[in-house]
């Protein structure tokens, strides 16, 4: 039953790339989720995280509504706040664009585990997330929040000039 598996949600705003990802992982030991921008992720992890909570999300930097990166510190932002404690989400990027700052930024600051540039072979990307996932949690613990709206990612968003 898809509801006894750990849950990666991947963020990518292109149609194919979240089909493809979907085909590269269906017969894999974890459900699939997948979002088309970075609001959807919010909304989704926000929704989620008390009764279906992500284990894993893998998160295109290059989205078109707000910046990945900025969505991985938000998602940090709301775990330390829901009293979830930090780090709760394995966070990867899989990008065509990683720079080393970024990339040691995200590291350091936000605890990102998986880096794949694109593009990705599809065997790679499926023996790397294998690995991450079988890697030990990064934390245990969950809070609980309502449903959200639009207006509370929004306020989400504009907690820290910084995200």
């Amino acid at each position: 039953m898809k509801d006894d598996l750990p849950r990666i949600l991947c963020v990518d705003d292109y149609d194919d790339t979240r089909v493809l990802f979907q085909q590269v992982f269906a017969n894999e030991p974890y459900e699939f989720d997948v979002c088309a921008t970075g609001k959807e992720a919010i909304t989704k992890y926000m929704n989620t995280m008390h009764c279906r909570p992500a284990a894993g999300m893998l998160m295109d930097l290059g989205l078109l509504d707000i910046n990945g990166a900025r969505v991985i510190r938000a998602i940090r932002e709301i775990e330390h706040g829901s009293g979830m404690g930090c780090h709760a989400v394995r966070m990867g990027v899989i990008s065509g664009s990683i720079g080393i700052l970024e990339r040691t930024t995200l590291l350091d600051d936000a605890k990102v585990s998986l880096f794949i540039a694109k593009p990705v072979e599809v065997n790679d990307l499926r023996e790397r997330v294998r690995e991450w996932m079988s890697a030990p949690s990064p934390c245990i613990g969950r809070g609980s929040v309502d449903i959200v709206t639009d207006g509370q990612v929004e306020s989400v968003l504009s907690t820290r000039e910084s995200l």
